[in-house]
């Protein structure tokens, strides 16, 4: 014989507003963030190695093993920091709130500009030329999008009333 008691009435069925309820951009950012930051590190790795088979010529193997090695160690790395409880995407953010870091940052990263753009001039290989070409931009490209989230962050700070 079994004891119903021990049963609970089923709950009523949710309500229209708890249907409703939307999912917000940034809760779709972290579910999807580290699988996209994934497939594109993948992608750059298969990239690479299809660069440097002998399908597109014999001078585009080291711009091809250098991007492959870059694109496995960025992917290991965002893997281990991940699974260390870090951020959910696979590559920590650049940005920094601090004067000193900002001008630290800044200064390692127009020498990083230089150095690519060096690398363009001197560059014998389309594929290297290229290679300092974007690095040039991509310095320049996150130079400035430090310096507007270090203004913006102080600007917030201001209007709260708190010191910088």
């Amino acid at each position: 014989m079994k004891d119903d008691q021990g049963l609970v009435e089923p709950a009523s069925p949710p309500t229209r507003e708890a249907l409703k309820q939307a999912v917000g951009l940034r809760q779709l950012y972290r579910w999807f963030a580290p699988w996209v930051s994934g497939l594109l590190l993948v992608t750059a790795a298969l990239l690479g190695l299809f660069t440097a088979s002998s399908a597109l010529g014999a001078g585009n193997f080291d711009a091809g093993l250098s991007t492959f090695g870059l694109a496995i160690f960025a992917l290991a790395r965002g893997i281990k920091n991940y699974l260390d409880g870090g951020s959910t995407v696979l590559w920590s953010p650049a940005l920094v709130e601090d004067t000193d870091s900002l001008l630290l940052l800044v200064f390692l990263l127009a020498a990083l500009a230089t150095l690519g753009l060096v690398l363009a001039a001197r560059a014998r290989e389309s594929v290297w030329q290229d290679i300092g070409y974007a690095l040039f931009g991509t310095s320049l490209a996150m130079i400035a999008s430090n310096l507007k989230h270090y203004f913006d962050w102080r600007e917030r700070n201001q209007d709260r009333g708190d010191s910088c």
